[in-house]
């Protein structure tokens, strides 16, 4: 599969380090990122391609390892010292699931997307830090995040 296939490089040139609207793109989100801490990339993935990520996560639903957890926004244990209003002390019931990396298919959009030292690239100039690492863990790497409705 293409990054093409997979990301719009029409809007997003991220195999393109050196042209103007890849330049402009990273001060945009790098400045959004210094100014408020995130950046939105609205129709970054082509709709196909979250078509297809779609179809492998019902086609992996059977192989989905689900934790069941108790965390508060800080994911921090409980600090009984702090007001019961405190967000510290609020701890909400999260059900998740995930397929790890070895369970995808080979030709997998998302393990695609993760290996692509242009996306690498491009997070690294976005975020203004370098080098940026894949990790190799053959689970975790990659992973679907699943919640129910």
């Amino acid at each position: 599969m293409k990054i093409s296939k997979i990301i719009n490089l029409e809007k997003y040139p991220i195999n393109f380090p050196n042209c103007d609207l890849y330049t402009k793109i990273v001060n945009q989100y790098r400045k959004e990122l210094n100014d408020i801490g995130c950046c939105c990339l609205p129709n970054f993935i082509t709709l196909e391609s979250i078509g297809r990520m779609q179809e492998e996560i019902e086609q992996k639903r059977k192989n989905i390892y689900w934790s069941r957890d108790s965390h508060n926004p800080y994911f921090t244990k409980n600090d009984s010292t702090l007001q019961k209003s405190h967000p510290i002390r609020f701890f909400e019931k999260r059900n998740s699931g995930f397929i790890t990396a070895d369970q995808m298919n080979d030709n997998s959009d998302l393990l695609i997307l993760y290996e692509s030292d242009h996306l690498l690239n491009f997070v690294s100039d976005c975020l203004n830090v370098s080098p940026i690492f894949k990790w190799d863990d053959p689970l975790a790497r990659c992973t679907y995040s699943i919640m129910n409705k």
